[in-house]
């Protein structure tokens, strides 16, 4: 049988089972997992994939008064724009005429109208603006990208504006108006990593910024591109060769449903009684086991935590909302939020604001909070449901003396 039609074989074939050792036994599969990824400082400090942290950087970079060469990176990351053909003939001419020209002033804001990175542009013979929108793991917000659209064109209406939603695989946003004088255009990480890689060939040789530059596309390329060569041609030869073996080791992979049991025992012992867990299976798997306090809920606190497989099939814990439990609570909610905040800082999201595509709210203020959501646990076994069982008592532990307070 032809091995690329084989990908839901059984395991106790012998023939399957014998390319399952054989897979087991080849040194690449083991140098593989014992793979350390080169040392980067960004992902030392474990930012590798934090939105503020990078839209910050990305600011700095755009930024003559910060980086020697941000006009280099500008007119990279302007050229691409230009490149998407997604403006009117007036943008595009506007946008092209700053391009061709000398430029009189360039001023970078960050968080500037609640938009990530703002950059003015102006030359002679007129003026732009780019304002950035970034999102690496994160959605988008209910209107969002409108809401910005709006928001330049009142801000700059006599300006070439164009917003910019930067992502790392450059996928097209949902929130945009299509229609709008401020013109939406997508672009990749991969944009970013060519602006940075110009200005480092025009950077002298062993200067601190040659170092710098070269540190930040080393962390495009392997954290936020997957671009890690010695990680992609391991893979690439073990799919060649092992391709059969793969395939059976996916479709026999751990699951969720693997820990439940176990998951929802430990939540027991360090809730007791005061747990509320129930779960259901889309399309005939388990991805989401949500828990509850009746504690909270009676209170007028009825937050869920959730432990969930992610679009990357990765555990993460949540702490949500659902909507009708804010609109049974929703006047006693925001003003909790609010007095939270007084006492505490910045840390309950008081608007609730929905998530998109879901029906559950977050609690949050931050975009995906807590932003280590993911768990480094991924095998499903006891250790993932310790480490999940940890991460909502951790979750739980930050709201309660708030929950119980007067």
């Amino acid at each position: 049988m032809n091995e690329a039609r084989t990908p839901g074989i059984s395991a106790t074939n012998p023939t399957d089972a014998e390319a399952l050792r054989s897979l087991r036994s080849d040194q690449r599969l083991e140098k593989l997992n014992r793979h350390i990824p080169s040392l980067a400082l960004i992902r030392t400090l474990g930012v590798a994939r934090d939105e503020v942290a990078h839209s910050r950087l990305l600011a700095m970079l755009l930024d003559p008064q910060r980086h020697r060469g941000a006009e280099i990176m500008l007119r990279v990351l302007l050229r691409g724009i230009l490149s998407r053909n997604q403006f009117t003939n007036s943008i595009g001419e506007r946008i092209r005429i700053i391009l061709e020209d000398s430029w009189t002033e360039v001023t970078v804001h960050r968080e500037f109208l609640h938009i990530d990175v703002v950059v003015y542009i102006s030359c002679e013979r007129g003026a732009a603006v780019i304002g950035i929108e970034n999102k690496i793991d994160a959605g988008e917000r209910p209107q969002q990208l409108r809401r910005y659209q709006e928001k330049l064109q009142r801000a700059y209406p006599d300006v070439a504006a164009v917003m910019v939603f930067l992502t790392p695989t450059g996928r097209e946003p949902t929130t945009a108006l299509s229609d709008s004088q401020v013109p939406t255009v997508s672009v990749g990480y991969d944009s970013v990593l060519a602006a940075v890689e110009e200005a480092l060939r025009h950077t002298e040789r062993g200067s601190r910024n040659e170092h710098v530059l070269s540190e930040i596309i080393a962390h495009l390329r392997e954290d936020i591109l997957g671009e890690d060569p010695e990680v992609r041609t391991l893979a690439r030869e073990l799919w060649r060769t092992h391709g059969r073996a793969l395939r059976i080791a996916l479709e026999h992979r751990s699951r969720l449903e693997d820990i439940r049991d176990m998951y929802e025992t430990l939540l027991k012992e360090k809730f007791g009684d005061d747990t509320d867990t129930y779960y259901w299976k889309s399309k005939g798997e388990l991805r989401e086991i949500k828990m509850s306090l009746p504690s909270w809920g009676n209170t007028g606190f009825p937050f869920e935590f959730m432990l969930r497989v992610n679009g990357e099939r990765l555990p993460e814990v949540r702490l949500l909302l659902w909507r009708d439990g804010y609109n049974a609570h929703a006047s006693h909610l925001r003003e909790w939020a609010r007095s939270v905040n007084v006492s505490a800082g910045p840390l309950i999201d008081e608007e609730f604001r929905p998530l998109h595509g879901w029906g559950w709210r977050r609690v949050f203020l931050e975009e995906n909070h807590p932003p280590d959501a993911v768990l480094d646990e991924q095998s499903f076994d006891e250790a993932t449901a310790i480490a999940a069982v940890d991460s909502v008592v951790e979750l739980f532990e930050k709201l309660q003396p708030h929950i119980n307070a007067p």
